[in-house]
């Protein structure tokens, strides 16, 4: 008897971005996350220098092996995995400075 679980395709490990693509997609939205987050890290530089600029350096090198790993990865189900989890990892580095530069605004 096979797993119900496996083929429903509302799993998130289902879904056809983790399964089907070449990558092209998370790239592009990888690109759009990095101009994102480079913009408001660039406002956050404004007001914390070495906390924006540091930021921005992780989330360029975040996209970069992203880019990497795009054209190296052979194994599919690897590889979008990976990308998925850059792309999360781009966000949270962005989130977590905002939330730095905020905390360190705050301190009189």
């Amino acid at each position: 008897m096979t797993d119900p679980r496996r083929d429903d395709p509302e799993l998130v490990r289902n879904q056809p971005a983790l399964r089907t693509s070449n990558g092209g997609v998370w790239l592009a939205w990888g690109a759009v996350t990095v101009v994102v987050v480079g913009v408001v890290m660039g406002f956050m530089a404004a007001l914390e220098p070495g906390i924006g600029w540091a930021a921005l350096v992780v989330v360029v090198a975040l996209f970069l092996v992203m880019v990497v790993v795009r054209f190296t990865v052979r194994p599919l189900r690897p590889r979008l995995a990976t990308m998925a989890v850059l792309d999360v990892l781009i966000v949270l580095v962005g989130l977590v400075s905002v939330i730095a530069v905020l905390v360190a605004e705050s301190r009189p």
